[in-house]
């Protein structure tokens, strides 16, 4: 976000510089700036579309609006083998919209200057009352100039966000709202720079002033380059100072707990564990490793496996693995908490949120706090197997394995137009350990496109629907199995057929859904019962092969593959389909009857090869481009 934050002031400035003077290569170098604020940020490139939006309105021109037009058709043709597949596979994502209201840092906001002087920006008071003052100088500075862009920007920006109004335009958008402070600040800091400058010429053209502002200044400077940071626990001197002499290393070696932390990551990559590792990860982290994230994205680099890898806050499962042992431990709930909140999950003992790292196949645990460490103990779950100063590692007993059978025949899962969501549905089925061994698939196609015969192999049909045509319903018929509709409406007319079939489930929705959960638990395991699937008839599964690219295993029957679900993971035979499942985002493989070996392979679907394409020929229209405009102006010299 920062390096996309640089990005657009760069693209805000060679805009200006293009409208009071076009050239081909200024316009090249928008195009490039633009697409590489796409593929750096998506708030960044939501700013630059507001700040751009800005800019025209105290720069209106017909043409630079048509250039702009060109430049952003382009700059997504040549993102296009990112931004198409990003876009398709946001369903796929877990939604973590965090609201700039939420961050304490908001606080500062609006009109709560009492805080911004007291120093909750800064850690001096001094420097957030000079902040205060050069800031509010530049914006009264930029106005009287007749310079409005920035200020109304930074305004209309400050009021939009503690409003939510964005949030409401995207809702299911995995989007961290908060990340706008970047913007915020920074835009602020810049135009209190002007204001600081301002102030300082005129503090240099009185004579008595001028050592003294001069003076202030450079002691600003020093200070900057030469202070001790105090949270130091090893006795480094953490300055910039300091770090000059080793600029590619300086964010590892600039944060007290990093030398601990490589010592973690070191055993835990010799350890031989066959599973994934959860570390506690506070929100001390911030300060002590620089990221909270500093363990999910340090191990996969080194060959280990996470339950979040280096998606952290994209995966479904990623909120999963947090929450579940967020109760016993200090551990950081970020992004989505609606499965924490819900005392119906949070208020399960200790071994039961144990068995969900189990399920997640979790074999290594690794506790920092005290209150992680007791609860820990406690259990005949785990066993402690090494220590590292505040670390102590523990080893995770009857993991689920890689790849295992489903242990009741699978429910079809589709979503024609209802509130319910699949991956709403996954937490759900997540929280109440009665539903972890019933699987529910959701549906590749809608019921109208569904092949009949791959229905048949299901036990039962879920659908979240407002209301269902005839069309549909007679397709619902047509399927011959049991029906759950979630908040179906009952007065509806439904065919003879389906009437005996059919069960309505009407207060799913109502928070905290344990009276709708109960009604479908104890429907799913009647007939889960009825439907003839004994755990004891599926064959013996073996891996035979298992890598970032390829799964093949030997076996038969529903079988769950045990990592997150994304599209490109896709059957080598046709015949068969790849789904996703509950409890948590699975792959469920249904193999037909006389196949015995299964092969995954990981490789781009079609909307994947389809942005390539329109990268690839945005690429050659750009380069043929720059050679026609070339051999015209050559022609018109001779």
């Amino acid at each position: 976000n920062f390096v996309g934050f640089s990005l657009f002031l760069l693209f805000l400035a060679l805009l200006h510089r293009y409208r009071q003077q076009s050239t081909s290569g200024r316009l090249v170098g928008l195009i490039v700036l633009a697409t590489v604020v796409i593929l750096s940020h998506t708030l960044t490139t939501i700013s630059l579309f507001i700040a751009v939006l800005f800019y025209l309105l105290f720069n209106w021109r017909l043409v630079l609006i048509k250039k702009l037009i060109v430049i952003g058709t382009v700059a997504i043709g040549l993102s296009a083998f990112w931004l198409l597949p990003f876009i398709y596979n946001l369903q796929y994502s877990s939604p973590a919209v965090t609201a700039a209201r939420n961050d304490y840092l908001f606080l500062l906001f609006p009109f709560n200057w009492l805080d911004f002087l007291a120093g909750r920006m800064f850690s001096l008071e001094w420097l957030a009352a000079l902040a205060f003052f050069v800031g509010l100088l530049g914006f009264v500075l930029l106005l009287k100039k007749k310079q409005y862009l920035w200020p109304v920007y930074f305004l209309v920006t400050l009021f939009i966000l503690p409003s939510q109004y964005l949030i409401n335009f995207f809702p299911n958008w995995p989007l961290h709202y908060y990340r706008f402070f970047v913007f915020l600040y920074l835009i602020l800091l810049a135009c209190g720079s002007y204001g600081l400058a301002v102030f300082l010429a005129f503090l240099s053209q009185k004579k008595l002033w001028q050592v003294g502002g001069y003076t202030v200044l450079g002691l600003i400077i020093i200070y900057s380059l030469f202070h001790y940071n105090l949270s130091s626990g090893d006795g480094q001197i953490n300055t910039l100072y300091t770090r000059l002499d080793d600029p590619y290393h300086f964010q590892l070696v600039d944060y007290p707990g990093i030398v601990t932390a490589e010592k973690v990551v070191d055993y835990l990559v010799s350890s031989s564990n066959v599973g994934r590792i959860f570390v506690e990860e506070p929100i001390s982290d911030q300060g002590d490793l620089g990221s909270v994230h500093y363990f999910k994205t340090v191990l996969p680099l080194q060959g280990k496996e996470v339950i979040d890898g280096l998606y952290i806050e994209g995966a479904i499962q990623s909120p999963l693995s947090t929450v579940t042992i967020g109760a016993l431990s200090n551990t950081f709930i970020w992004g989505d908490g609606s499965v924490y909140a819900d005392p119906a999950f949070r208020l399960q003992d200790r071994d039961a949120l144990l068995r969900r790292l189990a399920f997640l196949r979790v074999d290594t645990i690794v506790a920092r706090s005290n209150k992680f460490k007791t609860a820990l103990a406690g259990s005949s779950l785990v066993q402690r197997t090494n220590t590292i100063n505040e670390y102590e590692f523990y080893q995770l007993a009857e993991i689920k394995p890689l790849v295992y059978p489903a242990s009741f025949r699978p429910g079809i899962f589709f979503n024609e137009s209802g509130d319910l969501l699949y991956r709403d549905l996954v937490k759900i089925w997540y929280k109440f350990p009665a539903l972890l061994d019933y699987p529910v698939v959701k549906a590749n196609n809608d019921l109208m496109s569904v092949d009949l015969s791959e229905i048949h192999r299901f036990g039962y049909v879920l659908v979240s629907a407002p209301s269902l045509t005839v069309q549909q319903l007679d397709r619902l018929a047509s399927f011959t199995l049991p029906v759950i509709w979630l908040n179906g409406p009952k007065d509806i007319t439904l065919p003879s057929e389906l009437v005996s079939r059919i069960f309505f489930i009407d207060d799913f929705y109502n928070y905290p859904r344990a009276t709708g959960v109960t009604k479908i638990v104890d429907q799913i395991s009647k007939l889960s019962q009825q439907l003839n699937w004994p755990t004891g008839d599926m064959k013996k599964i073996e891996v035979l092969n298992w890598s970032e690219q390829k799964i093949s295993y030997q076996g038969s029957g529903a079988t769950i593959i045990n990592i997150g679900y994304y599209p490109y993971w896709q059957a080598t035979d046709q015949r068969m389909s790849v789904y996703q499942t509950t409890p948590a985002s699975q792959i469920l493989v249904w193999p037909p009857d006389d196949q015995q070996e299964v092969t995954l392979i990981y490789q781009p679907t079609l909307e994947k090869r389809v942005g390539q394409g329109l990268s690839i020929a945005t690429v050659i229209l750009m380069i043929s481009y720059l050679f026609y405009r070339s051999y015209t102006k050559k022609r018109k010299v001779i």
